[in-house]
């Protein structure tokens, strides 16, 4: 099967390179024939990498490293297409350059969530960052709110540095997202860093565990009032027709 892929490859027109290359994506295949990975360096230099960066994120081969850099880096691909090839690269090799750190980190301190804003996070997310790129992201993790911030915070569990961890803290003590992030996992982010920084840690989670508590009886008060005067038809056509849900 893989021999007929890569005789596939070779003559496909557009369409089929594209259902191929998803297929590889699929495949799961770690030790690929070598047509298959030259096949995909042609479609990553094409005007649709799309399934290339999906079929290279599969593969994982250091080959594909200096394309999704570029594909990253270049400010005339659509954003979606240069931050996924950014996640590919991680999959590879899990640093992240300083001109595409800086890329990302602008990308992800947007005021309002969108799909790139949350793809740039993810990035930042999955890489293994330096000392210095972690002190500069805790500035964005005062600012995210909860529906980027746990995806964003799995960065700081790949570190021990008493700086970053002290830094992080300060930024979570003032970010607006910290309700999002329960006590089991604010324990597990600072788990690999010093005694000092888990001490100063425990005030925060403290401090979730209260609010857990608040939410859990305001969701008692809610559960009460739902049940009693709740009409899910006339919620359906809030939230699908005269309100910004949908």
């Amino acid at each position: 099967f893989q021999t007929l892929v890569s005789d596939s490859l070779e003559r496909a027109d557009p369409p089929t390179r594209q259902a191929l290359l998803e297929i590889i994506a699929a495949s799961g295949i770690t030790a690929p024939p070598e047509a298959w990975a030259q096949q995909i360096l042609a479609a990553l230099s094409s005007d649709a990498p799309d399934a290339a960066i999906a079929a290279a994120e599969t593969l994982r081969l250091k080959i594909f490293l200096p394309l999704l850099k570029a594909i990253g880096l270049d400010e005339d691909r659509m954003l979606p297409v240069r931050l996924s090839a950014s996640i590919a690269r991680l999959r590879i090799d899990p640093r992240l350059d300083s001109e595409t750190f800086e890329f990302v980190l602008d990308e992800a301190d947007s005021a309002i969530p969108s799909t790139e804003s949350l793809l740039a996070v993810q990035v930042l997310g999955t890489a293994k960052l330096s000392r210095e790129q972690l002190l500069e992201l805790t500035d964005l993790v005062s600012e995210l709110g909860p529906v980027e911030l746990p995806t964003l915070l799995t960065a700081f569990m790949k570190s021990n540095d008493p700086d970053v961890g002290r830094a992080l803290l300060a930024a979570l003590d003032e970010s607006g997202g910290l309700q999002a992030i329960n006590v089991q996992n604010l324990a597990k982010i600072v788990a690999n860093y010093p005694t000092e920084v888990r001490d100063g840690a425990m005030a925060l989670i403290n401090r979730v565990a209260d609010e857990s508590q608040l939410d859990d009886v305001r969701r008692q008060r809610l559960r009460a009032i739902i049940n009693d005067r709740g009409n899910p038809v006339a919620g359906r056509e809030v939230f699908f027709g005269q309100g910004s849900c949908h």
